[in-house]
């Protein structure tokens, strides 16, 4: 597997040495160079104007709006440096990074999707984080091609569907999980193929079954007048029920399908696969984390987490580059490798924030005969510094090891991350003051007797005591549905 990732120049290719670090620590140092859902208020470098990003305000890079990012009144090229030979890699790169200015948030060609990060060809979205293709969708996550959504995570091709988890090709699917080409259902679990259903698990293209006993129309029709989903109180009264009978029922050992030698789960499509999880069409990798997107499959990748590309090692976040190491948050190119925030790219090393460059080092342009002998320098002083083949350390990612998805999956203490050397950032809870506030248990319980007034209020959360909004949007939703506020 190695020897297939291992990058090429010319006509020399660069052996990737064996990893000094178990799997498990190889994704906690990818996850702690990813910020999904922490925003922040801070200014724009370039404009001044007020900007949310994932980037913190005390943080030392440069920040432009993603508008500004992409505009051309500024070129990452003018950054651009000679490698000093006598000094490590990694010193000289966080120099780099920190210089050159960063996306406030990522995400390409949205529309209306200021509050979410990691969004890609979307409209009208809210509160959404690492999805694409979304129109009129609010709190969803790792979803792909959903419409009028909220509160999923990881939905594909889904339309008006509410608090659903990990399913595909949905419509008017409420409280489900697990679930395949279901509709007009609520309360359901493994199910394939079904409508009309409530409360079911592990059926399979069935119709008018309550509670896995299968019924007439009229009876179904019957059962179901006498339930009332748009009051909160009898919303969980069903929720906690369908969760007894999830319990008494077989599970599923793994949710792969149409696979062949894979050791992983929610693998669909997939074959020759060693310890991967929650991808589809992909084949030959090794511990590989979500891919998400539809063009093409994802083949001969390592250690990748969330991947749609070819022949990658050691990446977070790179889609669409074939030949890629130890790089992240690049997009569309190809031979990219130990660089971050670089899109439409091909032959770049040690880069950050390019578009649309070849053969450049450090920022530097090269012609394509000093670009290949400058490499073959470089990859020979990282490896007498130990750094070639070893993705990006976590002491120079650019957010705090609790502003990470590392301490999400790899919880650590103050102590314990300062002991490392990374960095730790104190956070204070700043609730916001608000002039009018409602406690969540007095709200109406049904949603038809919400006003519109909700929307001027803030509302206090039964578990943490902080406010939160309802936004128009999510007001038009729960109506719609018939669904309570929760």
């Amino acid at each position: 597997m190695l020897e297939k990732v291992s990058p090429a120049f010319g006509e020399q290719k660069y052996l990737i040495p064996p990893p000094t670090l178990c799997p498990e620590c190889r994704q906690q140092r990818r996850l702690a160079w990813r910020n999904d859902r922490k925003l922040f208020k801070r200014k724009c470098d370039l404009s001044g104007d007020p900007i949310l990003t994932i980037f913190h305000p005390s943080s030392p890079h440069t920040v432009y709006s993603r508008s500004a990012w992409w505009s051309d009144k500024w070129d990452a090229i003018q950054y651009g440096k000679d490698f000093d030979f006598s000094t490590p890699f990694s010193e000289q790169y966080k120099s780099l990074f920190e210089t050159v200015p960063l996306p406030a948030i990522e995400g390409l060609q949205n529309e209306n999707c200021n509050y979410g990060n990691a969004i890609y060809y979307s409209k009208d979205c809210y509160m959404s984080f690492t999805a694409q293709k979304l129109r009129d969708c609010h709190y969803l996550s790792y979803s792909t091609a959903a419409t009028d959504c909220a509160d999923c995570f990881h939905l594909f091709e889904g339309q008006l569907c509410y608090e659903c988890l990990h399913c595909t090709n949905s419509y008017n699917l409420r409280f489900s999980r697990y679930c395949k080409n279901c509709s007009d259902s609520s309360f359901l679990m493994d199910c394939v193929g079904c409508k009309n259903c409530f409360g079911c698990v592990n059926l399979r293209k069935r119709e008018y079954c309550f509670f896995n006993e299968q019924l007439s129309a009229d009876d179904y029709k019957r059962k179901l007048s006498n339930i009332d989903l748009s009051k909160f109180a009898e919303c969980e009264k069903w929720k906690k029920k369908f969760q007894e009978f999830v319990l008494s029922q077989p599970k599923r050992a793994c949710r792969n399908f149409q696979h062949e030698n894979v050791i992983g789960d929610n693998l669909e499509r997939c074959k020759n696969m060693h310890h991967c999880f929650d991808l589809e069409n992909a084949q030959d990798c090794c511990y590989v984390y979500f891919g998400i997107g539809d063009e093409g499959a994802v083949m001969n990748c390592c250690d990748c987490y969330i991947a749609t590309s070819e022949v990658n090692y050691e990446t977070t976040n790179v889609a669409y580059v074939k030949g890629a190491a130890c790089s992240v948050n690049c997009e569309r190119g190809s031979n990219v490798y130990y660089s971050a925030f670089c899109y439409y790219c091909e032959h770049v090393f040690g880069c950050v924030g390019l578009k649309h460059r070849q053969y450049c080092i450090f920022n530097k342009q090269y012609s394509k005969d000093e670009y290949f002998n400058t490499v073959d320098k470089l990859i020979s002083h990282m490896r007498n510094t130990n750094e070639y083949g070893e993705a990006f350390p976590i002491a120079i990612s650019p957010f705090a090891y609790n502003e990470s998805l590392a301490h999400e999956y790899f919880p650590m203490t103050k102590d314990d991350v300062a002991a490392k050397g990374w960095e730790w950032r104190d956070e204070k809870d700043e609730i916001p003051k608000v002039e009018k506030i409602i406690p969540a248990g007095k709200l109406p319980d049904s949603i038809n007797d919400i006003p519109d007034d909700i929307l001027n209020w803030a509302i206090e959360c039964t578990e943490t005591k902080r406010p939160y909004l309802i936004i128009r949007q999510e007001l038009d939703f729960y109506r719609r549905m018939g669904l309570p506020v929760p």
